[in-house]
């Protein structure tokens, strides 16, 4: 019997199928009798005849904790869940990191200094700042206040202290009111002084 062989494009029993479309070289490459593409799939598709669509690596569906293409890699142990899922492309754990472990893949061993310490806020920062500012501003009026009274307690005491003796030097030898007014123009200038 005498086999014919089909035209490009077209394979089997009276040539009456066409190659896939998905065959490497276009739809005119492929075995005339099975229909199996000769030089293979373009990319995307698989099998003897490339009619079947692959998964891209972002729509595949990983099972027992596998990852990466044709899930060949494991997740990590330290995945948090209690599957310990991570995503099917990167391995990156879909529910954050097991105590003591973090990073993407959960592989880093945390250090004490990594641990969660208690930060302090930023706000926190901002009213003990607000807090100290204000102390001190009302320590300085303090200050202010007290060295203005102390200066008017020394004036009082002053002119206390020369009324007193004015009224007991009022005899013969007693200085004059000139006198009394001469001292009191030098009390007035070593207190501005």
């Amino acid at each position: 019997m005498c086999e014919q062989k089909c035209k490009r494009g077209t394979y089997g029993e009276n040539c009456a199928h066409n190659c896939s479309s998905h065959c490497k070289g276009g739809d005119q490459l492929c075995n005339y009798k099975s229909g199996q593409c000769d030089l293979g799939c373009v990319e995307g598709y698989t099998g003897e005849k490339c009619l079947q669509k692959v998964a891209a690596e972002s729509e595949q569906v990983c099972r027992n904790r596998t990852y990466g293409t044709n899930c060949l890699k494991r997740c990590s142990e330290h995945c948090a869940g209690p599957q310990k899922p991570c995503h099917p492309v990167s391995g990156a754990c879909s529910k954050g990191c097991s105590d003591g472990y973090i990073g993407p893949q959960c592989l880093i061993a945390q250090t004490k200094s990594q641990s969660k310490a208690p930060s302090v806020p930023k706000s926190a920062f901002i009213n003990w700042t607000f807090v100290f500012i204000c102390t001190n501003i009302c320590l300085f009026a303090s200050g202010i206040m007290l060295s203005r009274k102390d200066k008017l307690r020394r004036k009082i005491a002053s002119t206390l202290n020369r009324n007193s003796r004015t009224s007991t030097n009022t005899g013969p030898d007693s200085p004059t009111a000139e006198t009394t007014e001469a001292s009191d123009e030098e009390d007035e200038t070593e207190d501005t002084v």
